[in-house]
């Protein structure tokens, strides 16, 4: 813009060469005129306006260089593009701003302050090369694709999304990042050639943070890539995680072994998990407090396999099972198995939460399904979900509507017991042949089993949106001594 413009800016006026005088205008004597020289670090910004495509054929130094959105400026394969820090003694905060899209083909040598906006990319197409450090929004991408025989550098830095696709990356290329990334949007891997990506080849522990989901449709990654390392290296998703093809593992053969963990941290929202890659060695599964991991779906199970690490199911996380045959202690069996096969220790935390949604006529619970359980539902819509042990329910057991129970030859109990949306007074539920209070075959499968339900005075029956109305609650309205309780 004239009014923001100063004598010296160059901004493009064409598509064309960097180097050549027609592509660009500059700022003279308050107005735009066609420049006779291209610009370089010595003048003052240079602009790549919308639908302009500068590529640099030519070595170039250049300095506050903005690249607008729809703008591309590409660096050809054997060509350098210096981006430098103002030396001046008010230098610019900021010596290249991505709105549009970087490409290097050939060598970016990034000295001064970078910014990548929202909807910017940065391409990386070259052999190794060096990714500039600098200021990630959260919507933009770092793509890397040319990698063959050499590791790039900068991988070790806070991204918006990024994306590692090299299918011609050599089988003696391991390339470790080497340090803490986080990746504030979308991972993606979807090829490593016959090479690897690794989150560390050093002993040194470090971490891999993904805010949001992580995409593996094939390539190699190695979350512990040091043979004498003995730490735990950790891959944190907040996400779904998607590895439907390629490999997941760790890769050192220290005494006692390092190990690669897979640490789920979402905020109760389902994070999806989808199989079909291949985990190997010793990866260990976390599910953290508050998190949701939802393994596939009823007609897709998602299976954890393949690692001889351990699971861990905290408390208050909560845990979607759909295998047929739940979740089991210590079988590795297919496919009875069930949803978590490593073979490490497979720890399900009694405060946890567990939702069977399986889509199997039968869907067992398994025996890894703990005998005391904070929150349990039954959501096998048009099938069952049978007990294979008694078991206390210490917050909520819930059956939605199409879903059945079959309660075995067990006594459950419960405080709050939920069918088809409809909180239930207290008594003892079952099916057929049952002998309970409450004998309702809409939701429980004939069997002798029952549960017992002591709901507390004070609980929300919700028979109607009355707060006053005394059979809306357990024990009437509640009066300042009674706790309320009102569950969705």
């Amino acid at each position: 813009l004239a009014e923001t413009a100063v004598s010296g800016d160059y901004r493009s006026k064409v598509s064309g060469n960097w180097g050549s005088p027609a592509a660009w205008e500059v700022f003279q004597s308050g107005a735009w005129v066609d420049a006779t020289v291209s610009p370089s670090s010595a003048d003052g910004s240079i602009t790549v306006r919308p639908g302009h495509l500068i590529n640099v054929a030519e070595n170039v130094t250049a300095d506050q260089l903005l690249i607008e959105a729809g703008g591309l400026v590409s660096i050809n394969t054997g060509i350098t593009l210096t981006i430098a820090d103002n030396p001046g003694t008010s230098s610019d905060p900021v010596d290249c701003i991505v709105d549009g899209t970087l490409y290097v083909a050939g060598t970016l040598i990034p000295t001064g302050e970078f910014s990548f906006s929202a909807g910017s990319l940065y391409h990386n197409a070259s052999d190794g090369g060096i990714v500039p450090a600098g200021t990630w929004d959260v919507d933009s991408e770092c793509r890397i694709t040319g990698i063959i025989n050499n590791a790039p550098t900068g991988l070790a830095q806070s991204f918006g999304t990024f994306t590692w696709n090299c299918p011609s990356q050599s089988a003696s290329l391991s390339v470790g990042i080497n340090g803490n990334i986080t990746i504030k949007g979308d991972f993606s891997l979807v090829s490593t050639g016959l090479g690897k990506l690794a989150l560390t080849n050093n002993t040194s522990q470090v971490s891999m943070t993904v805010e949001g989901d992580y995409s593996q449709t094939g390539g190699t990654f190695v979350a512990n890539n040091s043979p004498s390392g003995t730490v735990t290296d950790s891959i944190y998703v907040a996400g779904d995680f998607r590895f439907t093809a390629g490999n997941f593992i760790e890769t050192s053969t220290a005494v006692p072994t390092g190990r690669g963990a897979l640490i789920f941290n979402g905020n109760g929202t389902p994070q999806h998990f989808t199989s079909g890659g291949i985990f190997r060695n010793t990866i260990d599964f976390i599910v953290e407090s508050g998190a949701f991991l939802q393994l596939g779906t009823g007609s897709t199970p998602a299976i954890i396999a393949g690692s001889n690490g351990t699971f861990t199911l905290s408390a208050a996380a909560t845990l979607g099972i759909t295998s047929p045959f739940g979740i089991t202690l210590t079988s590795t069996a297919n496919p009875s198995g069930g949803n978590i096969r490593v073979t490490g220790t497979r720890s399900y935390n009694a405060a946890a939460n567990y939702v069977y949604n399986g889509a199997a006529a039968t869907q067992y619970t398994g025996n890894g399904l703990p005998s005391t359980v904070s929150t349990l539902v039954f959501s096998n819509n048009g099938g069952s979900v049978r007990f294979q042990a008694a078991h206390t329910i210490t917050t909520s057991f819930s059956i939605t509507s199409g879903s059945h129970a079959n309660l075995g030859t067990y006594t459950h109990t419960t405080s709050f017991l939920s069918l088809g949306g409809v909180v239930q007074t207290s008594g003892s539920y079952g099916g057929t042949t049952s002998g309970a209070t409450f004998v309702i075959p809409e939701y429980f499968e004939t069997a002798t089993g029952i549960v017992n339900n002591s709901a507390p005075a004070g609980t929300w029956l919700g028979n109607t949106t009355e707060w006053n109305l005394a059979s809306n609650w357990v024990g009437g309205v509640p009066v300042s001594t009674t706790d309320a309780r009102i569950s969705s």
